[in-house]
């Protein structure tokens, strides 16, 4: 099941008729920024869930008022992403793998990998301001999961690996 974000209506992630279908996406529903929708895409009313994420070239997902995104799968960014508070900060929950050949703006926020048990992977596309971390955490402290980064990260804030989680570098 797959939500696309037309924009058709306003930038707000929570307005159905902003999706393709009319269906605000959940932890059951992919959700595709695409493209050739008529306007970028804010999540700013509450915190949003999705199955994976996919953030075309050419659009921006802002995440506002520290507001947090969990994503139950995948994440990639081809476009943008924005988290545009620094207080509160807003908590990224990803539970598949981060792929960022795109722009990420963190501010203020917490990049949490909580897969509930299994291997988890990051690429980044590289280092700089736009692939940086503020804060990431691996594991929940009651997981047994493993993050792989096949390239260099860079982390400007904190570093945290919870009990039970492991950090791989398979980056060269």
């Amino acid at each position: 099941n797959t939500s696309t974000w037309n924009g058709s209506v306003s930038t707000d992630w929570f307005t159905a008729a902003n999706w393709t279908p009319n269906l605000v996406p959940d932890a059951t529903r992919r959700a595709i920024i695409s493209s050739t929708a008529a306007r970028n895409c804010d999540i700013s009313s509450a915190s949003a869930t999705c199955l994976s994420l996919n953030i075309n070239a050419g659009r921006i997902l802002t995440i506002n008022n520290g507001y947090d995104l969990t994503i139950k799968g995948n994440i990639d960014i081809n476009g943008t992403l924005t988290v545009s508070s620094w207080t509160p900060g807003s908590t990224i929950y990803v539970e598949g793998n981060w792929s960022n050949p795109g722009v990420f703006n963190s501010a203020n926020s917490t990049v949490v990998f909580n897969l509930a048990a299994g291997t988890q992977s990051i690429a980044s596309g590289g280092i700089g301001n736009s692939k940086r971390f503020r804060t990431l955490q691996i594991g929940s402290g009651s997981t047994t999961n493993i993050v792989t980064f096949s390239q260099a990260i860079e982390v400007v804030t904190k570093l945290e690996i919870k009990n039970g989680a492991t950090l791989n570098n398979n980056s060269g």
